[in-house]
């Protein structure tokens, strides 16, 4: 007979309360089975931290040659390198776009950095603002 499983999680071996929810490295260990028949299995996983990163497009020339039927074509960067297989999602009038669940930071802790350019104009000013 199995019994009922117990799990268990902890960080730094500290058993935890509950379900961890916060962005750190956990571990957490499921035990089966009753007396002699015990075992246990057990896993480390980290809680990435993620944020949306939304901006809004801003034309020099107000935009004049934008219908607001097709949203530009951007790119993201994350310090300095372009980041792909990301989500994009525009306003109504293509102006407003948001790249959802982009990582806060990098396995030590320290910040990245996001910017957009537009791909045929990198001389178009954009005024991006972070959620965080």
């Amino acid at each position: 007979m199995l019994g009922t499983p117990t799990i268990t999680y902890k960080k730094d071996n500290v058993v935890l309360e509950g379900t961890p929810r916060d962005a750190e490295t956990y571990t957490a260990s499921i035990t089966l089975g009753e007396g002699n028949n015990t075992a246990t299995a057990s896993v480390s996983y980290t809680i990435i931290r993620t944020s949306p990163f939304c901006g809004t497009i801003k034309w020099v020339d107000g935009g004049k040659d934008h219908t607001g039927t097709t949203p530009p074509a951007l790119t993201l960067y994350q310090n300095g390198d372009p980041v792909t297989n990301v989500t994009l999602r525009w306003n109504k009038n293509n102006t407003i776009f948001t790249y959802e669940d982009l990582r806060v930071n990098d396995e030590s802790g320290v910040p990245y950095i996001y910017w957009v350019i537009e791909s045929c104009c990198s001389s178009n000013s954009m005024r991006i603002r972070s959620s965080q």
